[in-house]
């Protein structure tokens, strides 16, 4: 079992931390919401536990590594969205965490006002793509 899912979304960041809490909200989840400037935790404890960390991408994103010009370096634009479980859970309240923290994303997937995906570069928007695909995909409503 993964001890967390990563996902990076082109999403803004304020846009990506209120459709979070929307969804949480929507599925009934009972959560605690800490922040700061650059991230969002939201802690859930109902219906079981898992925390879900939105935070303002910091990688670099490089270009013109090929080219003539000198590198151009800068922030990736977007957020991430980090889902973590307890490792301490037995096998099956860590199982029930999973498929709540699966139903979250594919409630948050449907509310983005476009696909996450979608602005990143060739490479990561395809693996990006299969990742969120996965949830929307594997669950059901």
């Amino acid at each position: 079992m993964p001890e967390t899912f990563f996902l990076k979304a082109s999403t803004d960041f304020q846009l990506m931390q209120t459709k979070s809490e929307e969804s949480l909200k929507q599925l009934g989840f009972m959560f605690i919401r800490n922040s700061t400037v650059r991230l969002v935790e939201f802690e859930i404890n109902e219906p079981s536990y898992f925390r879900v960390v939105v935070e303002k991408r910091n990688d670099p994103r490089v270009r013109n590594i090929m080219l003539i010009l000198p590198p151009d370096i800068s922030s990736s634009k977007g957020s991430t969205v980090d889902v973590r479980f307890d490792l301490d859970q037995d096998s099956r309240k860590r199982a029930l965490a999973e498929e709540h923290a699966k139903n979250f994303l594919k409630k948050l997937l449907a509310s983005l006002p476009a696909e996450p995906w979608h602005g990143l570069g060739f490479r990561e928007s395809r693996k990006e793509k299969k990742k969120w695909s996965l949830f929307a995909s594997e669950v059901s409503s």
